[in-house]
């Protein structure tokens, strides 16, 4: 992980490895030991929490086919099945932990009063594209891209947010919306003030070795020394009809914060 040289990069005592070698066991150890300081937590000063799951497929053996979503059985050949049956009860599994955390907040008369904010790093491809492929961190597709966002937001009435939005967002929204923060979110971010509704034109995204420009319909991947465009169902297409003021756009936010 690069949290520790990061965001959290002034955090004394932070833990980055596994708890446990056990894939289950360490993501119940992440909600044992966050009650364990819960429980002890006695100041009147607002905390903040980082919780993170990793979704246990390594350690799903038996497959229940009643738990997958109906959009995933139509493929019907017993490979399909496993992956989807191995993913749909990892992600279960991580969200009875997180009702877990979710009831000891409530149970301390917390939940009222504090921001939850539920996401994911990245999606999981399905073979969404034909292709067999299964798994992540192969591709910029929009099945690998799209994440879950939930908020629980004190003293807000539930609404859907349909622009485009980015984890690029969360810290100009916890910054205005929870620290006061007045200023621009444009003088320390790339991202908008959820609450705000304002849309992402692209969304600029980034792996280990590569990064993509993805826009309405199109994917521009760059790998440093040459560039591939690709369809919004991931096919390569023509690079004829590149928005060059969109790319041009995107490589200068790109650079307004690199020191």
């Amino acid at each position: 992980t690069v949290l520790d040289r990061t965001a959290f990069a002034r955090v004394k005592d932070l833990n980055v490895k596994r708890l446990s070698s056990l894939d289950k066991e360490s993501n119940r150890l992440v909600t044992k030991k966050w009650l364990e300081w819960l429980s002890k937590y006695k100041s009147e000063r607002p905390f903040f929490s980082y919780l993170h799951y990793d979704p246990p497929m390594n350690a799903i053996d038996a497959i229940d086919i009643n738990l997958i979503p109906k959009q995933f059985l139509t493929k019907q050949t017993d490979e399909h099945l496993k992956e989807v049956g191995r993913y749909t009860q990892s992600i279960l599994f991580v969200d009875s932990e997180i009702d877990n955390v979710l009831e000891s907040l409530n149970s301390n008369g917390l939940l009222k009063e504090t921001v939850i904010i539920i996401t994911s790093d990245h999606g999981y491809e399905l073979n969404d594209y034909e292709t067999g492929y299964y798994g992540h961190a192969s591709n910029y597709s929009r099945a690998q891209l799209k994440t879950p966002l939930f908020m629980l937001w004190p003293n807000r009435e539930p609404k859907e947010f349909t622009q485009r939005t980015s984890h690029n967002d969360i810290v100009p929204t916890l910054l205005t919306e929870v620290l006061g923060c007045s200023n621009p979110a444009s003088d320390y971010s790339s991202g908008f003030n959820l609450f705000s509704g304002e849309s992402w034109e692209y969304l600029v995204t980034g792996s280990y070795d590569s990064y993509a420009i993805v826009s309405d319909g199109q994917v521009v991947v760059s790998y440093g020394g040459y560039y591939e465009v690709m369809n919004q169902d991931y096919q390569p297409t023509s690079s004829g009809d590149l928005d060059k003021s969109l790319l041009e756009s995107a490589m200068k936010e790109m650079k307004r914060f690199y020191k």
